[in-house]
């Protein structure tokens, strides 16, 4: 493991160049940085894990009110970043996006931007702080 570490993260230890190879070189080394906080998270001790698994179960549970609150039904057995839901007949998920935005004032992602199989659907990032979550349900609430 150190010398996985000693090799991604010491700019000191290149690797070969040929003729023609800058733009590998360059995509190595951006790989490289990328690769550095692989192994610095892997570095951490399991109740790092644990707590960091408790904070996005969190923000899931919160998510999944918001999106019920909305009347839309996520599927209880996903995981991931994001929650998905089916949007309702007779809808699109570009009017669902600009129906949350302009009335609650939060921001979904339409399915289709992760390809063709994300149609019909609509997806809310995990990635957002539970209290951001509990201000747009209060929100929600408030223009009900």
């Amino acid at each position: 493991f150190d010398l996985v570490l000693t090799l991604l993260c010491n700019p000191e230890v290149e690797a070969p160049i040929s003729p023609g190879a800058h733009d590998q070189v360059q995509q190595d080394y951006e790989e490289r940085d990328c690769l550095k906080g692989v192994v610095a998270a892997l570095a951490q001790p399991r109740e790092w894990f644990d707590q960091l698994n408790r904070v996005y179960d969190q923000r899931r549970a919160k998510m999944e009110e918001l999106c019920q609150l909305l009347g839309l039904a996520p599927d209880p057995n996903q995981v991931g970043m994001f929650v998905w839901c089916r949007i309702p007949e007779n809808t699109t998920a570009e009017e669902l996006v600009e129906k949350y935005l302009s009335e609650y004032h939060f921001f979904i992602a339409p399915g289709t931007i992760f390809g063709s199989e994300g149609s019909g659907y609509v997806s809310f990032s995990l990635c957002i702080e539970i209290d951001r979550i509990e201000e747009v349900i209060k929100r929600i609430g408030k223009a009900s």
